[in-house]
C-alpha cells in the first residue's frame, strides 16, 4: 500500500475512533441527572477536628471510610467554621450568615432545608446533639425532624445520660431514604461522636488504647473538670484521652461508611451531592483547654469538608488548598441545584473550585472569651489574625505555614500585615442570621449542657 495511501487509512480510522469516543461521551452525558434532578446528603460528625482524618493527615487510621469517600470527592483542605460551638455553627452553615447571639435559635425561613423544600426535595433531618433540634428552630423546612437527644432527655438525667446509638440514627435515616429515593431530596444527619463521652462502644473501645491503667476517661464533666483544674492532667492521661477521642470518631466513621455504602449500593451516588463535614473541632491542651468554644485557634476552627459533586455538575479538583468557610456550603447547594430563592453565585465553592484561578479571599470566624469579651478572627493566606475587645483593638498575628500550633505572636514583628488585616478585621461586617429568642432552658438542663462542654 503506498504511504500516502496508508496515511489517509490511518488518518480516517483515528477520525473514526475519535467520533466514537465522542458519540460514546455524549451519551454518557445524556444519561447523567440535570441540576434540577439533584439530591444533597449532608453528614456532620459532632466536634470533629480536620487533623483527626488519615485524608488530613492523621496517621492514627480512625477514618479510612470517610478517607475512601475522599478519593472520589473534592478535600477542601482548609475549612474553617465560623464558631467553635454547635448552636452558632450550625445556625450559621444551615443558613449561609454569620451567627450572633450564643443561646437563641433560628428565625424560620431562611434555612437551608425551607429553600429546598419550598424547591420540590422532600427534607429530613436526624440529629444527635441536644442543641440541633426543634427547640432552637432547626426544624425550619423539614417535614421530617427526629431529635435523639433533647434537651429534657439532660433533664431527665440529672447525673449522667444515655449513649446516643448512632447505629440506630443511621438506620432510621436509611429507613427514610428507601421511602423517598425515587425522589428528591434533602438529608441531615448530625452524629454526636467524636464529641464526648469519648468512650465508644465495641468493638472501637480501647482499640488504639488498649494498654491505659489510668482513671481519667472522656466524660463530659471530667473534660470540664480538667478545664477548670480541678483534676490535675498527667501527659499519658492527656495521650488518652487523644486516643480515646479518635476511637469514638472511628465509632462515627463506620457509621458514616454504612451510610456511603447504602448510597452507593442504591445507585443514587450519581444524582446526589454528598457532604461529610464537622460543626467545629475539638481542643486537647495545645492551648492550655481541652473541649472547644472559647477560643479562635485551629483546633477548634479547623474542619473537616469533603464535597462529592456528580459528574453532571462538571470537573472540579480533588482538593483544594485555600482558606475557605464552612458557611459556604449552603450557597454551594444552592448554586448546584439552581435554587434561585438562595442563589449567590459569589459565595459559592462549586464556582470557585471549577471556574475561577485561584483565589485568596478572607475567612472570618467569631467567639468570645467566658468573661463575654468579643473574640474576632480571619485566615488570609498563610497569616491568621485575631483581635479582642470591643472594638477588637487588641490584635494578634500569627503565620500558619512556620507557626501551625499558633504558639508565636508576630503582630510586633510584622507591623504592616497586622495594620492591613486589622482594618480588614475591624470594617468587615458580617451579614448575621436572622435569631429568635429560643424557649427558656430551665437551670437544671443548663447545666447538663455545660457538662457537655457547652457553656463556661
Amino acid at each position: 500500500m503506498p504511504q500516502a495511501i496508508r496515511t489517509l487509512v490511518l488518518g480516517c480510522l483515528a477520525t473514526l475512533l475519535l467520533l466514537i469516543r465522542s458519540d460514546a461521551a455524549a451519551d454518557a452525558a445524556a444519561k447523567l441527572p440535570p441540576a434540577s434532578q439533584l439530591s444533597v446528603v449532608w453528614i456532620v460528625l459532632d466536634a470533629a477536628r480536620a487533623t483527626s482524618f488519615g485524608v488530613y493527615g492523621s496517621p492514627l487510621g480512625a477514618s479510612p471510610a470517610i478517607d475512601r469517600f475522599a478519593a472520589s470527592a473534592t478535600v477542601f483542605e482548609r475549612a474553617y467554621c465560623q464558631v467553635p460551638w454547635t448552636l452558632g455553627s450550625v445556625a450559621s452553615y444551615l443558613t449561609g450568615k454569620y451567627p450572633w447571639k450564643r443561646e437563641a435559635g433560628i428565625e424560620a425561613r431562611q434555612s437551608l432545608a425551607h429553600h429546598l423544600r419550598a424547591a420540590g426535595l422532600r427534607t429530613a433531618a436526624f440529629s444527635e446533639n441536644p442543641y440541633v433540634t426543634p427547640q432552637f428552630g432547626f426544624d425550619d423546612g423539614f417535614e421530617i425532624f427526629r431529635a435523639y437527644f433533647p434537651s429534657d432527655v439532660l433533664a431527665a438525667s440529672p447525673h449522667d445520660y444515655p449513649r446516643i446509638d448512632s447505629a440506630r440514627t443511621v438506620d432510621d435515616a436509611l429507613t427514610w431514604l428507601e421511602d423517598v429515593e425515587r425522589e428528591r431530596f434533602f438529608l441531615y444527619i448530625h452524629l454526636l461522636p467524636p464529641h464526648a463521652p469519648y468512650n465508644a462502644p465495641a468493638p472501637f473501645a480501647r482499640r488504639l488504647d488498649p494498654d491505659y491503667e489510668g482513671t481519667v476517661q472522656g466524660h463530659p464533666k471530667t473534660l470540664v473538670d480538667i478545664n477548670k483544674r480541678r483534676i490535675r492532667l498527667e501527659p499519658r492521661d492527656l495521650e488518652h484521652l487523644r486516643l480515646q477521642y479518635h476511637e469514638n470518631l472511628a465509632y462515627a466513621d463506620h457509621q458514616v461508611g454504612r451510610m456511603l455504602a447504602e448510597i452507593e449500593r442504591r445507585g443514587l451516588m450519581n444524582r446526589t451531592i454528598v457532604v461529610v463535614a464537622s460543626d467545629h473541632g475539638e481542643g486537647f491542651f495545645e492551648h492550655g483547654f481541652l473541649l472547644h468554644n472559647y477560643t479562635l485557634f485551629d483546633e477548634v476552627l479547623h474542619v473537616p469538608l469533603i464535597i462529592r459533586f456528580p459528574s453532571s455538575l462538571g470537573q472540579v479538583p480533588k482538593s483544594w488548598p485555600f482558606p475557605v468557610e464552612l458557611r459556604r456550603v449552603f450557597a454551594t447547594i444552592c448554586d448546584a441545584l439552581g435554587v434561585r430563592s438562595c442563589r449567590r453565585p459569589d459565595e459559592s465553592l462549586l464556582i470557585a473550585i471549577r471556574d475561577e484561578p485561584g483565589q485568596d479571599r478572607p475567612v472570618f470566624a467569631i467567639s468570645e472569651r467566658p468573661n463575654g469579651t468579643p473574640l474576632k478572627g480571619l485566615v488570609s493566606g498563610k497569616h491568621k489574625l485575631i483581635g479582642t475587645g470591643d472594638r477588637f483593638e487588641h490584635l494578634i498575628l500569627y503565620d500558619l505555614d512556620a507557626d501551625s500550633q499558633e504558639k508565636n505572636d508576630l503582630a510586633a514583628q510584622r507591623p504592616e500585615v497586622t495594620r492591613v488585616l486589622g482594618k480588614i478585621l475591624r470594617r468587615t461586617r458580617l451579614e448575621r442570621v436572622t435569631l429568635r429568642d429560643s424557649p427558656p432552658i430551665p437551670d437544671e438542663t443548663r447545666q447538663r449542657l455545660k457538662a457537655l462542654g457547652y457553656g463556661d
